[in-house]
């Protein structure tokens, strides 16, 4: 099972390499159709739902629930996989003379999201894998001339689907620390729109860009259930909330200290409300399991990168980036946690 999870990420980071190039070229006019890539309205660094191909190693808060090594330590070292990709399937750029006026585009997106404990020498087990599927993007772009805003971009995308799972090896653990619940079946659809102002669009120039976005959850039922074999069903109470909103700053810097030729020195931040998952916290006190009531709520995060990216001229390119995070858990079934923190170093394939 661990093996055919590996082989997945490995063909969607291959594929994400090929599909995921970004037109980066300057003003010239560029040519419209189908199965051609548009590179507005891509995800910043800081971006939680980030579909591009990257590894981080991360140092972060520990939890009885997943600490398979049973340290029993508060915080240790993690290690975050993601690989997904944009498959194009139509763009049009629009012109007024020699001037670029406008530009539309559709795709869709699939990713998928690994969290695991490499460092557990007994099995290095997966401990939640995320997989998030975009059904369709519409986006569209306005650019303007001499002017200090560059551009705004708009997506729309209004069927997405997540569902998580956790690796078996937890699942075997949490049976034998007799859990009331062995595993959450996450699994929903939502609708979310951005708005971003001076959209990056794949260039490398000096930019402040700006996003806000809103989610909306429009399946039925919850963000999550409990299966009669996997626990109570009645210890998955309502959540409380259908939505989700965010904003996110993205700085590139192409002049002053710090900054090179090759290399463009990126600053993005992002803040997030979320849902908290309404079902139990579980610890073990002298050999009895013990709940903590999670309760509905709502959990503001805040996430910070530093780093930097190479500069190419066509083609995916590298980028290398400290981090930190507070907030909620972001992955799986554990968003039922809050006060969770993350420090660490990511590649990321941009």
């Amino acid at each position: 099972m661990q093996l055919k999870k590996f082989l997945c990420f490995f063909a969607c980071f291959v594929s994400g390499f090929f599909l995921a190039q970004s037109d980066t070229s300057k003003f010239e006019r560029i040519s419209s159709g189908i199965v051609k890539p548009a590179p507005f309205c891509e995800p910043f660094v800081s971006e939680l739902e980030n579909y591009k191909p990257q590894a981080a190693a991360i140092y972060a808060t520990n939890a009885e629930e997943y600490d398979l090594g049973n340290t029993g330590k508060e915080a240790k070292w993690f290690q975050y996989i993601a690989a997904g990709f944009e498959v194009p399937f139509y763009r049009k750029y629009m012109y007024k003379g020699d001037q670029l006026v406008q530009a539309f585009a559709c795709s869709a997106v699939l990713s998928f999201h690994l969290f695991w404990d490499p460092l557990e020498l007994s099995s290095s087990p997966i401990l939640n894998t995320d997989y998030r599927l975009g059904a369709i993007w519409l986006k569209y772009i306005r650019f303007y001339k001499d002017s200090w805003l560059k551009n705004y971009s708009v997506k729309l995308s209004p069927i997405n689907h997540e569902s998580t799972h956790i690796g078996d090896d937890l699942t075997i653990y949490r049976i034998e620390k007799n859990y009331p619940i062995t595993r959450v079946n996450v699994s929903y659809e939502f609708s979310e729109i951005d708005f971003t102002f001076n959209d990056p669009n794949g260039r490398f120039e000096q930019n402040h860009s700006l996003r806000f976005g809103w989610l909306y959850r429009i399946s039925k039922g919850d963000y999550y259930s409990i299966g009669e074999n996997d626990g109570d069903p009645s210890l998955a109470k309502p959540s409380g909330s259908r939505t989700e909103v965010f904003a996110a700053y993205n700085f590139i810097r192409s002049r002053g200290i710090l900054t090179w030729k090759k290399w463009r020195n990126v600053i993005s931040a992002e803040w997030r409300n979320r849902v908290k998952y309404n079902y139990p916290l579980f610890t073990t006190v002298n050999g009895n399991v013990q709940s903590q009531d999670a309760g509905q709520g709502r959990v503001n995060h805040f996430a910070l990168y530093f780093g930097y990216k190479l500069v190419k001229a066509k083609g995916p390119t590298i980028g290398m980036y400290l981090h930190a995070y507070t907030g909620l858990n972001p992955y799986g079934q554990f968003r039922n946690r809050s006060h969770f923190n993350s420090y660490g170093f990511t590649f990321i394939m941009e």
